[in-house]
Parts: structure tokens; C-alpha cells; sequence
């Protein structure tokens, strides 16, 4: 009996063991099956994300090698490097250089390319200086050496220093203002921004500087809208700035024009030399006329001078006679 139920004991410990491995099998299958289903996802997304990148890759492979085609390279329409930093600054042409020669690494082909990009001066340099150049760092070396070293850098530091806007030439204030500015941020060392509007402030003379420091102007689009306010003024005549030179050369102006006007309206446009030799007898003769009155006024004086003292000594007598009577 005792035997029997111990079987049955175990009997039904196997069935519970059996249970519990089935229900253990079909969780581990569940996770198996989840974690299969996530990385699946999780592929599915990375080679998305990789297809992708190859498709970005491709796609600017394809525009450069369009951009690097030598018919687009015939057909480049930007413009040219000629030598001369105020159209083009030699640091801003080597920096769009450099983007467009990045997929071309033959210094042959980049030779090629470099000529269409330059003209006037700076072609005529490269190519008398390209069988001495090997590569595309030596090349920038030697332009920047030569369109932007110590000499072109001076001249440009002292026309910072010491340039001056002339307002009798030019209206433009801010693009003369920017061309300076240009040219002055490149220089070697680097001088601030701030530095170079208080420098380019009394260009324009002592309003502008005073006006500049007092507000403490340290932004270039700042310098700008106020030098585009001088611009305005200017134009309507409220504003001239602080310049004796300018204020000289239009009262000399208004002189002269009164001056031609009355001749052209005496004389006509085509005879004014004419008309001008005639003012100048006529300035003889009046000059001479004058000078006439002139003597003969001094004639009358002394004749006047001379019945004076003639008239003196009967007074004399008669004075004396009055006292003795």
C-alpha cells in the first residue's frame, strides 16, 4: 500500500515537472520568436539607414564628377581670379578653389581647371610660374605670396589708418566703407572688427568718429545703417559732415558758376573767350576812367589847399589891426 502511493506520488511530481517544462518551452519559444522579430526590425532599419547613406554617397559622387566634367569646367560661369584683391580677395578665390578641385586629385587635371579660373594678371603669372609648381599647397603659397604679401598688405593697412572718404567725389559711403572693410579683415595679424570701424569712422570725418565712439558702434551692420543714414542726408542736402574742404569747394563752385552763367548770358556759350577779353578791356578802361577822377580830384584839393593859404594872411592883418585899434 505504502508502495502504491508512493508511486503515485511520484507519478504525479512527473506530471507537474512535464507542465512546468512545456510551460517553460513555450515562454523561451514566445522569446525567441520576439527577439528574433526585433532584430529582424532592427536589421531591416540599419540597412535602411545604410542604404541610404550609399544613396546620399552615390548621389554626391554623381554631382561631382557632374561638376568636375570638363565640359561644366569650359562652361564655369563664376568669376575669375584677375589679380586684383579689390574684385576678388586671394584668400576668398583659394577657398572656393579648394571646394571645386576636391574630387580632382591629378595636379595635371587640377592645372587645367586652375587656368579657367584665372584671367588678365593672375593668368599671366601662373603661366610663367607652372613648371616651377608641383602641387595645389605650393600654388597657394606662391599666389598668396604674390597678390597679398607685405606690399599689397601695407598699402592696404595704411589706407586704413589713414584714408579719407571725399564727399565732393562720391556719395556712396557704405561701398566704399565695405571695400575697406574687405580688404582690412585679410590683413596678417588679424585685427579685430571693432578696431577697424573705429578706424573707418574718421574717414568720414569728426561727426562720424564722435558719433561712432559715443554710441559705442562695434557691429558692422550697425556702422552700415548708420552710414546709409548719412547717405540719405546727403542726398537731401541736410548733411554735409564735418569737412572744410568740402564746404571751400562748393562756395568756390557757386563763384565760378555765377561767373560763367553771366557770361553765357552776355556773351553766348561759343563766345565766351571773347566775351572775357572784352571784360578785361572794359576793366582797363574803367580802371583808367577811375584813375582820371582820381587825379583830378587831387588837382582840386591843392588848388583848394593853395586859395587857403592865400586867404590866410589878410585874416592875419585883420586880426592884428583889431588889436591895435
Amino acid at each position: 500500500m505504502k508502495f502504491d502511493k508512493v508511486e503515485e506520488r511520484i507519478e504525479n511530481v512527473n506530471e507537474q515537472i512535464e507542465e512546468v517544462r512545456e510551460k517553460q518551452e513555450e515562454k523561451i519559444g514566445h522569446l525567441e520568436q520576439k527577439f528574433k522579430t526585433e532584430i529582424k526590425k532592427k536589421i531591416e532599419e540599419m540597412n535602411q539607414k545604410q542604404s541610404e547613406q550609399i544613396n546620399c554617397m552615390i548621389h554626391e559622387i554623381n554631382k561631382n564628377k557632374l561638376e568636375i566634367n570638363p565640359m561644366n569646367i569650359m562652361n564655369d560661369n563664376s568669376q575669375k581670379f584677375d589679380g586684383y584683391p579689390r574684385k576678388l580677395h586671394p584668400k576668398k578665390f583659394i577657398k572656393d578653389l579648394k571646394t571645386k578641385l576636391k574630387y580632382i586629385l591629378n595636379w595635371e587635371d587640377q592645372k587645367s581647371f586652375i587656368k579657367t579660373q584665372l584671367s588678365s594678371s593672375a593668368f599671366l603669372w601662373f603661366n610663367s610660374r607652372e613648371d616651377n609648381i608641383t602641387n595645389l599647397e605650393e600654388f597657394e603659397k606662391k599666389l598668396m605670396d604674390y597678390f597679398w604679401g607685405n606690399v599689397h598688405q601695407n598699402k592696404s593697412r595704411h589706407e586704413l589708418f589713414w584714408g579719407k572718404f571725399d564727399y565732393t567725389r562720391n556719395k556712396n559711403l557704405c561701398d566704399y566703407a565695405m571695400n575697406v572693410y574687405n580688404m582690412s579683415k585679410h590683413l596678417e595679424p588679424v585685427i579685430p572688427e571693432e578696431s577697424i570701424i573705429k578706424c573707418l569712422s574718421k574717414h568720414f570725418g569728426k561727426e562720424v568718429e564722435n558719433h561712432i565712439l559715443y554710441n559705442q558702434i562695434n557691429n558692422l551692420d550697425v556702422f552700415m545703417e548708420y552710414l546709409l543714414e548719412i547717405e540719405g542726408n546727403l542726398r537731401t542736402n541736410n548733411w554735409r559732415g564735418n569737412n572744410d574742404f568740402h564746404d571751400n569747394y562748393n562756395r568756390n563752385n557757386k563763384y565760378i558758376n555765377q561767373n560763367r552763367g553771366y557770361n553765357n548770358r552776355r556773351y553766348g556759350n561759343n563766345n565766351y573767350e571773347q566775351g572775357t577779353l572784352r571784360n578785361q578791356e572794359q576793366s582797363k578802361e574803367i580802371s583808367m576812367e577811375n584813375n582820371q577822377k582820381s587825379e583830378g580830384k587831387r588837382y582840386l584839393n591843392m588848388a583848394c589847399q593853395q586859395e587857403m593859404d592865400f586867404q590866410q594872411p589878410s585874416t592875419s592883418k585883420q586880426s592884428e589891426m583889431t588889436q591895435n585899434f
